[in-house]
């Protein structure tokens, strides 16, 4: 067997944790960026039902002059597609481009919307905070949302992949190696937070909820 030689000093280091990235995907069921099957872009055109296509912008309402806005986008990392809430301010009689505060990833089976991942706030936190104390918890309220859609489009049930299926709870973006583990407890309290508050039981990798009403079931 040929001897492989490493002319760079860390090239080694690379090589593991190249190496490391794949076990992981391969032990979590994922591909590339820890996307699962239920995010692939077969999943999307087979099982989504045109839930993104009939989708239309949902104004939420104002705080403080900002006004809050869920809308759709074209995303990367965990999922192709997702559901996201907004911040716009109007200037000078014109609005402001969405600015991202939460995106939740989704993927799709056959009966159910899988939200492959929740992130937190990416753009102004003091519109962030000022969402919560006029409306609550705002991934709460996204989720609610994309429950709505899902309910209207037919499927029967959501699930949430739990944190520890997760590629970024593995391979979060830490600074420093002691951060990780308070990046993993951090993303453990959120998810059992939004879990328990929107009425989800865990089964497996998954929180679940039925949203099927009663008399529509078979």
């Amino acid at each position: 067997m040929p001897t492989i030689v490493h002319p760079v000093k860390h090239s080694n280091l690379r090589i593991k944790l190249r190496q490391a990235r794949c076990w992981t995907r391969i032990k979590l069921g994922a591909t590339k960026f820890g996307r699962y099957k239920t995010a692939s872009d077969n999943n999307y055109y087979k099982y989504s039902r045109g839930i993104f296509d009939n989708f239309k912008n949902i104004h939420l309402g104002v705080a403080r002059g900002v006004e809050f806005v869920v809308s759709k986008k074209v995303s990367t990392g965990e999922s192709g597609v997702a559901f996201t809430l907004n911040d716009q301010i109007e200037i000078k009689g014109r609005k402001t481009p969405l600015l991202e505060l939460e995106k939740i990833c989704v993927g799709f089976t056959k009966d159910s919307l899988i939200i492959e991942s929740m992130q937190g706030v990416n753009g102004r936190k003091t519109n962030a905070r000022d969402y919560r104390k006029k409306f609550g918890f705002s991934l709460t309220t996204l989720i609610s949302v994309i429950e709505g859609q899902a309910k209207s489009h037919g499927f029967s049930k959501i699930k949430i992949r739990i944190p520890e299926s997760l590629y970024s709870y593995w391979y979060p973006a830490a600074r420093t190696p002691e951060e990780i583990p308070q990046i993993r407890e951090r993303i453990t309290k959120l998810y059992e937070k939004v879990a328990q508050t929107l009425g989800y039981e865990r089964r497996g990798n998954f929180f679940v909820k039925s949203i099927l009403n009663k008399a529509n079931k078979n």
